[in-house]
């Protein structure tokens, strides 16, 4: 109802029931009002209150959605391979580069397996005792590790690994990132071979081969020219000169890129 005199709208509970008399004939009735204005003006407020909370509720959602889409446009367009891990081991997240080193088509056929699913057994074991480290709260940073396929090729990563927490500091699990570095270790085997048989040939050629940087210090010396020197081992002439070997007059006609 609307108060007549000051137009505000007012709320009543009303009950009605008919008045008989002594015959049970209707003669009139009663009727009890209660003012409930203020209940309804707090169920008013708990309703929009509600609604608010509703709205913000749907639009902090829609935010969480889209940062959830946008990280995983992230994850699954980087070139390095990114996990998850439950604390029993079992894959919860897996990326297609990832995938791709684990040779599954899709997520689906990875989510739930464990290294034991996915690597030989020794493989496996190995990651997983580096798993129970990280478990308990000691992360991996950038470490060089490798593995080797079914067809006996070694594959190498470098690899980070992070516990994940809850909310209450708890560790759930664990995410991963490895980075595939098998062209630049192939790459260092195929240059430290290079080195080991260019060492191997200056070592056994009779003529005297070394070197020495713009101050004359020797930087590589072969036994021929350690035999020339009457020095025993490299490690005795390097970062010498020619004034350490020879008279001065001599050392003195000698440069950093002449010959004594």
């Amino acid at each position: 109802m609307v108060n007549p005199r000051t137009g505000e709208k007012r709320w009543l509970q009303t009950t009605k029931v008919p008045l008989r008399d002594k015959q049970g004939a209707v003669v009139g009735l009663i009727g009890i009002s209660r003012d409930i204005t203020k209940m309804k003006q707090v169920e008013e407020e708990l309703r929009r209150a509600h609604d608010e909370l509703e709205k913000r509720v749907a639009e902090r959602t829609a935010e969480i959605s889209q940062e959830r889409l946008l990280l995983r446009t992230l994850i699954d367009n980087v070139p390095d391979c990114i996990y998850a891990k439950d604390t029993v081991g079992r894959k919860t997240m897996a990326n297609p580069a990832d995938l791709k080193n684990l040779k599954c088509k899709t997520e689906a056929e990875a989510i739930g397996k464990s290294d034991f699913d996915l690597f030989p057994k020794d493989v496996a074991e190995k990651f997983w005792a580096d798993d129970q480290r990280v478990l308990q709260g000691q992360p991996v940073f950038k470490r060089e590790e490798f593995f080797v396929d079914e067809k006996g090729q070694k594959h190498w990563l470098l690899t980070s690994k992070l516990p994940i927490c809850d909310q209450n500091g708890k560790i759930i699990g664990l995410v991963g990132i490895g980075r595939d570095i098998t062209a630049g270790k192939l790459a260092e085997e195929a240059l430290a071979q290079e080195r080991s048989l260019l060492r191997t040939l200056i070592d056994n050629i009779p003529d005297c081969i070394y070197a020495k940087d713009t101050a004359g210090r020797k930087l590589l010396v072969n036994p021929a020219d350690l035999k020339n020197l009457h020095y025993k081992t490299e490690a005795e002439v390097i970062n010498k000169t020619d004034f350490d070997f020879f008279p001065k007059d001599m050392a003195e006609n000698s440069g950093p890129t002449t010959r004594r």
